[in-house]
Formats: structure tokens, sequence, C-alpha cells
């Protein structure tokens, strides 16, 4: 007598159970992102970058051209809590500027821009949220 096999059994998973099975992974991955790394690591994949960088050239070239130290510790908003200085944006956004460059270290003048926004936002200044140069104010050293 021959056994009959369970003809689900000879099929495996089928591909419905398999895409399935990917996207509950997919999600799982994107929630412990979200609750480890913080949603806006998350969302900022989704954000489209609306930089400016006619106005960038033009501030960097003027800050340049006046000589007064705000080409290295002047900060340029890019987004709520988002902020550049001029030696980063120009390396960055490969901006060319017609003016005598000052030599400068853009971490020293991130940490500046840091110093400034504690001093002026207060109680309200985050340093964990607010990124001079894509670090952290508290990679920087500056805190509340």
């Amino acid at each position: 007598m021959l056994k009959r096999m369970n003809k689900r059994a000879q099929e495996g998973m089928s591909i419905t159970t398999i895409i399935g099975l990917i996207i509950a992974i997919v999600v799982l991955v994107v929630v412990v992102l979200g609750f480890t790394m913080g949603w806006d690591y998350i969302f900022s994949f989704f954000k489209k970058s609306n930089v400016d960088v006619a106005f960038i050239t033009q501030k960097c070239e003027v800050l340049a051209s006046s000589g007064i130290g705000g080409y290295c510790n002047d900060r340029i908003e890019l987004s709520k809590n988002n902020y550049v200085n001029c030696p980063y944006a120009v390396t960055t956004f490969n901006i060319s500027l017609e003016s005598n460059i000052p030599n400068c270290d853009s971490d020293a003048g991130a940490k500046a821009i840091c110093n400034k926004l504690r001093l002026e936002q207060g109680d309200k200044y985050n340093p964990d949220k607010t990124k001079v140069n894509g670090k952290r104010c508290t990679e920087l050293g500056v805190i509340k």
C-alpha cells in the first residue's frame, strides 16, 4: 500500500508566505531602529534635501571677503536644529568661492556655533538634537 503524502507538505512555503515574512521582518527592523535611534533618523531617509546652495555660496562669499571671522563661526540653518558653517558647507556642497578662504578648523567653528545656540536658546536648547556640521553638539563637547 502506498502512503499518500499530504499535498501541503510537498508544496512547502508559498510565495505569499515568504513575501509576508519579508515584509514583517522589514517592519520589525524599522520599528526597532525607530525606538533605538529615534524616529527622526528613520524619517530623514524620506525627506528631500532642500539646501539652497546659491544662498550658502553668497553668504560664505560675503563672510570670506569681510575678513571679520564670521566665515568660521557663523551658522547657516539647513533645517530645524541642523546647522553648518562655511568651511563645512564649501567642502560638503562643492562650493567654489572667489575670495580668499580663511584658514580655520571646521570643528572649532561648529563648537562655537553650539555654544552660541546654547546661550541664545537657554532652556529650550537640546544638545542631543542639535546638529552642527553633521555632528550632535554633545559629540562636540557642548552640553547644557
